[in-house]
C-alpha cells in the first residue's frame, strides 16, 4: 500500500513538473521579441523622423500624380513606413490603434509583411505579429493571405483575429470577405479599379491597381488612373 502512494505522489509530482517546465516553455516563447522588431525599435528618433518625411513625401507625390491620368508607380522602404509608424501615426492618427496596443512596426519579406504590435499579457509586454501575403487577384480585388498569428514564437489561434478584423471593416462600410487558400484564410477586399469613382473637388476619377510587389528591402504598388468620369 504504502509503495503504491509513493508511486502515486511521485507520478504526480512528475506530471506537476512536466506541466511546470510546458509553462516555462510556453511564456518564453511568447515573450520573445522577434529580431526584425527589436531592429525596428532601436532606431533614433532623429532617423524615424527623417524616414517619415520622406514616406510622407512620396505619399504626397503619389497621391498627386494618382490623380491625373496615365500611368502611376510608388515605392516605400520598411524605414520609411516604419519611420511613418513610429513619428507620424501616434502624433497625427493616435485614434488608429486601441490603447491597449502600442509600437506598432512592419517587416518586408519575400512576397509577405509582417505587422508587430505590442500588447500586455500577464503584466509583461508581449509582441504580437500577424504575416500576411498580399494577392493581387483582380484591379477590382486585393487579398491578404493570413500566414501566421503569433505572441512571442507562440502560435495562436485566428479565429478572433478574423472575427475582429470582420467587425471592423462592417463598422467602416468595407465590403470584406473570407476565402481559403490551402487551408490559409484569405481576407478579400475591394480595392480602386476602373469601375470605382473617387471624388475630388467635384471631379471623379477611376483607378486600378496593376501591381502589388514585396521584397526585403522595397514595397511597390503600381497602377493606373483612367480619365475623368461622370459623377454618379
Amino acid at each position: 500500500m504504502h509503495k503504491v502512494l509513493r508511486f502515486l505522489i511521485v507520478g504526480l509530482l512528475g506530471l506537476l513538473l512536466a506541466a511546470a517546465a510546458l509553462v516555462w516553455w510556453a511564456a518564453r516563447q511568447a515573450f520573445y521579441q522577434p529580431e526584425p522588431y527589436r531592429r525596428a525599435l532601436e532606431v533614433a528618433p532623429e532617423s524615424a523622423q527623417r524616414e517619415n518625411d520622406e514616406f510622407l513625401r512620396r505619399a504626397a507625390q503619389w497621391q498627386r500624380v494618382g490623380r491625373r491620368a496615365g500611368a502611376w508607380e510608388v515605392r516605400f522602404t520598411p524605414a520609411q513606413l516604419n519611420g511613418w509608424l513610429a513619428v507620424d501615426l501616434p502624433q497625427n492618427h493616435p485614434e488608429s490603434l486601441p490603447p491597449h496596443l502600442r509600437n506598432p512596426r512592419v517587416a518586408l519579406g519575400n512576397g509577405t509583411i509582417t505587422l508587430f504590435v505590442q500588447t500586455l499579457w500577464a503584466g509583461r509586454e508581449v509582441v504580437v505579429s500577424v504575416e500576411c501575403e498580399p494577392l493581387l487577384l483582380s484591379p477590382t480585388l486585393l487579398g491578404l493571405r493570413l500566414r501566421s498569428l503569433r505572441a512571442g514564437r507562440l502560435p495562436l489561434p485566428q479565429r478572433e483575429l478574423i472575427a475582429r478584423v470582420s467587425q471592423a471593416a462592417a463598422e467602416s462600410g468595407v465590403g470584406l470577405q473570407w476565402r481559403q487558400i490551402d487551408g490559409d484564410p484569405v481576407a478579400i477586399l475591394p480595392i480602386g479599379d476602373e469601375g470605382r469613382i473617387i471624388s475630388q473637388q467635384g471631379e471623379s476619377i477611376r483607378v486600378a491597381v496593376d501591381r502589388v510587389s514585396i521584397s526585403p528591402d522595397e514595397l511597390v504598388v503600381a497602377g493606373r488612373t483612367a480619365e475623368k468620369a461622370p459623377s454618379r
